[in-house]
């Protein structure tokens, strides 16, 4: 049997998707954007009203449990004609853990090259494509979230979503920055064609560590769209001074 985590330790998992789940020493364990049934774990927390990011806390709402889920009130909204929960703000502390949350501009939906990928996904699986349409039609509209969470022993992790992309404002970054800039841990990804703006504006927030993971490949294959490739990014990141490293779909990092 593993030996426990310390109680300032931090273990970060990669559940599938765009889903995390942290586990602190201390017991508490938090579910982000699960896209299956998180089990029992203290807390939901949902940044985004992309499909596969609710499916974890419609599951458990449906099923009976009763979650708390942190989430922007139109989600929490549409989760509770589903069945009973504990709606939670982004602002409620999360068993020791702090939390914030601010909004951001997402990518695109469909860029020009994009939109040519997609619409070729679509004429292969018109069936697909149709359901998914269908089903995000009934979603609910929100702006994305990044988060901020400060451990019990005073550390941060900033969940930077996919928020650095081309058309990221410089305002909004140059902000986001002065307020959360030099965290311990920096969790991010981007999108399909977004790796030189990622690069390029990633060091802004000067991080102690960027963790670098995948939040949106899985979906990408479904769709047999072209995927996101981490390593050249993070080679250049680390070849430029950054501390670097990649938290793999399915797998963990641990932290003392």
């Amino acid at each position: 049997m593993a030996p426990p985590l310390a109680p300032s330790a931090l273990r970060i998992v990669h559940t599938g998707c765009a889903g995390l789940r942290l586990e602190l020493g201390t017991g508490t364990v938090v579910a982000i954007d699960p896209a299956t049934d998180p089990g029992p774990v203290d807390a939901v927390v949902i940044t985004w009203n992309e499909r596969e990011r609710l499916q974890g806390a419609l599951e458990a709402v449906r099923g009976g449990r009763r979650p708390r889920i942190a989430a922007r009130p139109e989600i929490l909204t549409w989760l509770a004609r589903e069945g009973a929960l504990e709606a939670l703000d982004l602002a409620t502390p999360l068993g020791g853990l702090a939390l914030e949350a601010q909004a951001y501009q997402p990518v695109p939906y469909a860029t020009p090259a994009e939109g040519l990928r997609k619409l070729r996904s679509g004429l292969l699986s018109p069936a697909r494509a149709a359901q998914r349409l269908a089903t995000r039609a009934r979603l609910p509209r929100c702006p994305p979230v990044v988060l901020r969470l400060v451990l019990p022993d005073g550390r941060t992790l900033v969940h930077l979503n996919c928020a650095l992309h081309r058309d990221t404002p410089d305002p909004w970054l140059a902000d986001l920055a002065a307020r959360w800039g030099g965290a311990d841990w920096l969790l991010t990804s981007w999108d399909f064609d977004e790796d030189r703006a990622f690069e390029q504006r990633v060091p802004a927030m000067d991080a102690r560590c960027v963790v670098i993971t995948d939040l949106v490949n899985e979906v990408r294959d479904q769709l047999d769209l072209p995927r996101v490739i981490r390593t050249p990014v993070a080679d250049r990141l680390v070849a430029a001074g950054q501390p670097v490293l990649i938290l793999a779909a399915r797998t963990s990092l641990r932290f003392a």
